[in-house]
């Protein structure tokens, strides 16, 4: 592996010229400091993607930095020391690694500088390390051995020089935490300090001065995450302690120990029903802010002037993803993340309507002190222009400086949602020498009284299993159509990879999942197609990388996929491109024929959706019944069934809608997906032979699958045959039918031809009946599907029967 670094000259970053060095409401001027960023080294080139850097300080003071490396085909990790001249030559530790992720930084208390990182090993994720001890790093060492993924982890050292690990790992279908002592000879004495079947979330590690190390992370225990820590006192844990357990959405801890070994705990708040049942618009990135508490030791108080007085008025609702640290001095510094919201104002013209501008928003890492009992303002890392999902790592030098290392993508503001190249950079922050650090003159209050909240049972969907023969098929909710930050159309708000993984597997419950961002966006040809080169299509391997990250055998299915989108005249419509395998590529040629093209000898499926959005509409023209197999029947535009039918999309193109593409001879199934922003309102549902992505595909191939706004079930049945197939007979035909509902059902109808042959009135949450059609008339064929509706505004569709009747 070929790796260079880039050499700079130590440059002062003087904090008047930062952008937001501003005296926040609440604060006297004489109280408010501003810290100072001393660049020392830029590490990496354009040579290759490099970003989720850790850093620490050696024995011998020297200050390391670690992160991953990809070269457009694969990644590893990499460290480089720096130097008084420029940072050295990075080290390969990772070996021939094809994925890796997230490093961490930690020196044990015999002088060794560990690095731990993810690795994925012959498609398993586990936690690796490797050590500097003298001169040398040594081989890297396999941590865990887990059947399940083992990500997320973090290290500390304890006041006897004990050096322990955290980290997230699937344990009966479920993300656990654990800790553990960590040595050059492995792991030992492993324990579950979760143990709860709720979903337990990305770690985080302190300790005190007297041998007690604190674990904390984010749990769904009480059906919305809150923020839990523990103690582990002589290796032994004790009950987890809620910290944050309201029903807002609070996440992403950070911990620190001041010098009266007093436990500082920092999280994001997105605010209440996170990822629950909203309107069509309701996101997953709506809102964030960083609250931070004092735990002493048992009662939990928060600080009467809140962190988030300390900031202008614009940067206070977007702040997340919380770093903490004790400085030599004794000073708690925070750094956080900042979406700065570029959305131009006003409206635009799009197909002759007013819509408002698109989503444009870039992120910065700040830091914060906390210094002589107050905040000081907040200063911007130079250079550090990046997505939403992007961490900061924090260590202290031998001189007790603070000391971060940071990555960006050096997006610009014209084109905020366009990553040009990751790179990763250093820099010591520092306060005038005069400044105090007197944490105990913080004004600290007893905590509000929403630390407690009862358990809020997330609904499971359904299960249910149809047999025909001697095959069965396992009903499996999904998602094939969700967007991230990745994507321009709503990147503010649409949240990142990790936020929209936590709310399928936890919130919504999900069996599958495609994020599905957009071609354009994924390779960077959102403007342009004359950039090109290995890395252009970082985004897309990095999309593909997550779904290894988060697969669960047997309870959750991430699949690879992304939205060949455009418009009807160009591209026939928007498509979501679904493969099997990883590593296929993102294509974006333009007409449905050169797409098809290109797919013929993979094993994928392409979903067309906003079948009727004006401009954006499907061609039916251009049909291929090979990879068309389904189509998006309902989405958070709203429903594309027919003309005037109930929740229509508000955009229309007549004769464009899903039954007049089945009365022209189209022969495709249906499902629902969610597009941008929807939560809980559009699932697939799709019959499966076996739990696996291919599975999946085969069922959707196969069209038996329904769409629903809710997780609600469709059993359309004629004899043997299930939905989606086409059958000739002899007789009338006799259709078995089963719906239910999560609620009473107000409607079920059998339609043919577009027109209501049979109806229904259940007034329960599920009902079963045969049906016989005595009006197929031998030698004529029709296509027959299932409608239901759920009280006022809940609706499912099936896939049709298609029949031919014997002449």
């Amino acid at each position: 592996m070929k790796y260079s670094c880039k050499i700079v000259k130590r440059a002062t970053i003087v904090a008047c010229l930062l952008s937001l060095a501003i005296v926040g409401p609440g604060f006297g001027a004489e109280n408010r400091v501003t810290p100072t960023v001393d660049r020392l080294a830029d590490l990496t080139t354009a040579e290759r993607q490099d970003e989720f850097p850790a850093i620490g300080c050696a024995a011998d003071g020297q200050l390391w930095v670690a992160w991953v490396s990809c070269d457009g085909q694969k990644d590893g990790v990499v460290v480089s020391r720096l130097g008084d001249v420029g940072p050295s030559a990075p080290i390969a530790l990772s070996g021939e690694a094809g994925d890796c992720w997230r490093p961490a930084m930690e020196r044990d208390g015999s002088g060794r500088l560990w690095v731990t990182w993810s690795q994925n090993n012959d498609g398993n994720w586990d936690i690796c390390g490797s050590y500097l001890a003298g001169d040398d790093w040594s081989k890297a060492i396999r941590l865990t051995d887990n059947p399940g993924n083992d990500i997320c982890q973090q290290t500390v050292t304890d006041a006897g020089g004990q050096l322990w690990m955290a980290w997230q790992a699937v344990v009966d279908q479920n993300f656990e935490i654990f800790v553990a002592r960590l040595s050059p000879d492995g792991l030992d004495g492993v324990q579950n300090v979760s143990r709860d079947p709720a979903g337990d979330w990305e770690p985080a590690l302190a300790a005190d001065s007297t041998g007690t190390v604190f674990v904390g992370w984010d749990s769904y225990r009480n059906g919305s995450y809150d923020i839990l820590v523990n103690r582990v006192i002589a290796g032994r844990p004790t009950d987890p302690m809620p910290v944050a357990a309201s029903a807002d959405y609070e996440a992403h801890v950070s911990l620190a120990v001041d010098k009266q070994d007093r436990l500082w705990v920092a999280w994001d708040n997105g605010g209440p029903n996170w990822g629950r049942h909203g309107d069509a618009r309701t996101r997953l990135h709506s809102r964030r802010s960083v609250h931070v508490r004092c735990v002493d030791p048992d009662r939990i108080r928060v600080p009467k002037k809140p962190v988030m007085s300390a900031l202008p008025e614009g940067m206070r609702k977007f702040c997340e993803l919380p770093k903490l640290r004790v400085d030599g001095s004794g000073r708690l510094w925070l750094f956080m993340r900042h979406m700065q919201n570029l959305t131009p104002p006003g409206f635009r013209k799009v197909g002759g309507q007013l819509r408002p501008y698109q989503a444009r928003g870039i992120w910065n890492p700040y830091a914060i002190c906390c210094t002589d009992g107050a905040w000081s303002s907040p200063a911007k890392l130079p250079v550090s222009n990046g997505r939403n999902d992007m961490r900061t790592a924090i260590c202290t030098d031998a001189a007790g400086d603070i000391r971060v290392a940071w990555s960006e993508d050096g997006r610009k503001p014209t084109r905020a949602e366009e990553p040009v190249n990751h790179n990763v950079h250093a820099a010591r922050i520092r306060l005038d020498e005069a400044a105090g650090s007197d944490l105990d003159g913080v004004a600290l209050a007893e905590s509000s009284p929403d630390t407690t909240v009862e358990a809020q049972p997330v609904p499971e969907p359904p299960r249910y299993e149809l047999t025909v023969g001697d095959t069965s098929y396992r009903l499996l909710y999904g998602d094939t159509h969700r967007h991230t930050d990745i994507s321009r159309c709503a990147m503010n708000y649409d949240g990142s990879l990790m936020d929209t993984y936590r709310y399928a597997i936890d919130v919504a419950r999900l069996d599958f999942l495609a994020i599905s961002d957009h071609d354009q966006d994924l390779l960077k040809h959102r403007y342009s197609r004359d950039q090109q080169g290995p890395l252009q299509d970082y985004a897309w391997w990095r999309s593909q990388k997550y779904c290894d990250l988060f697969y669960i055998k047997d309870r959750f299915l991430p699949v690879y996929g992304y939205e060949h989108g455009g418009s009807y005249a160009r591209r026939g419509g928007h498509k979501n491109v679904l493969y099997v395998e990883r590593g296929l590529p993102c294509y974006e040629e333009d007409s449905p024929e050169e797409l098809f093209h290109v797919l013929r000898d993979k094993e994928a499926i392409a979903i067309p959706h906003q079948l009727a959005d004006g401009g954006s509409a499907t061609d039916w023209g251009k049909w291929n019944p090979h990879f068309e197999r389904v189509a998006e029947i309902f989405q958070a535009r709203g429903s594309y069934e027919y003309f005037g039918t109930p929740r229509q999309a508000p955009v229309e193109r007549k004769s464009n809608y899903l039954q007049d593409a089945l009365g022209s001879g189209v022969r495709i199934g249906v499902i629902a997906s969610s597009d941008h922003g929807l939560v809980h309102g559009a699932y697939a549902g799709v019959y499966a032979r076996e739990f696996t992505r291919r599975g999946v595909l085969e069922g959707l191939k196969a069209r038996r699958s329904f769409g629903a706004t809710d997780t609600m079930i469709l059993d359309l049945r004629l004899g043997d045959n299930l939905l989606g197939e086409e059958i000739e007979i002899d007789n009338d035909p006799t259709f078995q039918v089963f719906a239910q509902g999560m609620q009473k059902l107000k409607l079920v109808e059998i339609v043919r031809d577009g027109v209501i042959v049979y109806s229904t009135k259940p007034d329960a949450s599920s009902t079963k009946f045969q049906f016989t059609d005595t009006d197929l008339k031998a030698g004529d064929g029709a296509y027959y599907y299932l409608r239901s509706q759920q009280e006022e505004n809940d609706w499912a569709w099936s896939s049709a029967i298609w029949v031919r009747r014997r002449g």
